[in-house]
């Protein structure tokens, strides 16, 4: 099992976090510039850029040059189409939430508060983009394998932003790390506001919170 980078639990935070994000790119490297590249290029070339030696900022760029066939990419866009149209359609109600004691969900009140919970969160992704964001996070699951979606709110519409993030922005580890005794996922975003202070000259001030 590769170190993550949390072996030393003296180092500060920001080190470790650095020298996590460094071992899982070294970690995927094989998959990006192999299997990742070749998926990419024939099945989903939205995401031609897959690796950081072929990303480019250039607009107005042709995608898909080197597809002579066209069928895994509509193969790709059927699944997709069918997965967000049979499993999280706008027009569905795709979830119920219930509480995990069944006795709970027995009661009135409880039943009553749930179903008040399920509109409140329906009317939630109706008034951000979520629905609008899952053609492209499906098309991520169903050809590179890392669909990966970041939320956050927009306090002053009331509204949240679903944002799906580019594989190659995505690292994800199969064991759980502890931080001073409490566990997170492995889950580690480049490139974002949030984590590339870790990344950059501001990760000083994060190492200075430990």
């Amino acid at each position: 099992m590769a170190d993550l980078g949390f072996a030393d639990i003296n180092k500060p935070l920001g080190q470790k976090l650095r020298l996590q994000m460094t071992t899982m790119a070294e970690i995927r490297k094989d998959y990006e510039n192999g299997l990742w590249v070749d998926i990419s290029r024939f099945v989903n070339p939205r995401r031609e850029d897959i690796t950081d030696s072929s990303r480019t900022n250039l607009k107005g760029q042709r995608h898909g040059k080197d597809v002579y066939d066209g069928t895994p990419k509509s193969a790709l866009a059927i699944w997709a189409d069918g997965m967000q149209g049979f499993l999280v359609s706008e027009s569905l109600n795709w979830f119920r939430s219930e509480m995990d004691n069944p006795f709970l969900n027995e009661i009135d009140n409880v039943r009553i508060w749930l179903q008040e919970y399920d509109r409140a969160m329906y009317s939630a992704f109706r008034r951000g983009n979520f629905y609008s964001i899952l053609g492209e996070w499906f098309r991520d699951a169903g050809s590179i394998g890392t669909a990966t979606l970041y939320t956050e709110e927009d306090i002053k519409v009331g509204a949240s932003v679903h944002t799906v993030i580019h594989p190659r922005e995505a690292f994800i580890a199969e064991e759980p790390i502890v931080i001073r005794e409490s566990s997170m996922d492995n889950f580690v975003k480049g490139h974002w506001p949030v984590v590339s202070v870790l990344l950059g000259g501001a990760g000083k001030l994060l190492e200075s919170i430990v």
